[in-house]
């Protein structure tokens, strides 16, 4: 998901990925910070980054989303296109839906899809499970790898949908 943070007049924006516990996130700059999820509980959350703390809370006020990090208040939104209830997604996040073991991975970062096109299978229950693309466009990454356990709803793919130029 693509955020802008705004902390007074400075703008940030950052792309984050969360994996379980872990969250991946990725600055405008191209910095990458990986952090741990210690607890999340009625907004508030606890992550670590090394030996550091980070401490916070999010709430929507007014419809404004608000985050407190380390006493600092932020506001933040979720990018989207002018007509993003019109368009398609310009990126999509894939993700199980049970619990399951990658059986393959039948793509790679770089490579062209089409709408439809199985990207990973996966088998949970003794049934095959396909993970296929739902738009055309290219595969941004690939976040697991054969025989890997994976949980619902942890991130395996990202595909970047392709200009209706």
């Amino acid at each position: 998901m693509k955020l802008n943070l705004r902390a007074g007049e400075e703008t940030r924006t950052v792309r984050v990925v969360r994996r379980g516990d872990r969250m991946f996130v990725t600055f405008e700059d191209g910095v990458d910070v990986e952090l741990q999820l210690l607890s999340s509980l009625n907004g508030g959350f606890e992550l670590e980054n090394g030996h550091a703390r980070i401490h916070g809370a999010g709430t929507v006020i007014n419809g404004h989303r608000q985050l407190w990090v380390n006493g600092r208040n932020l506001t933040y939104e979720r990018t989207r296109s002018v007509h993003a209830e019109h368009a398609p997604p310009t990126e999509t996040t894939l993700s199980a839906t049970i619990p399951s073991v990658v059986l393959q991975v039948l793509v790679e970062p770089g490579q062209s899809v089409v709408a439809g096109q199985k990207l990973i299978l996966l088998e949970s229950m003794k049934m095959v499970m396909p993970i296929v693309a739902p738009c055309d466009g290219v595969v941004r990454c690939v976040r697991c790898r054969s025989g890997e356990s994976v949980d619902a709803g942890v991130p395996l793919a990202e595909v970047d949908a392709a200009s209706a130029a």
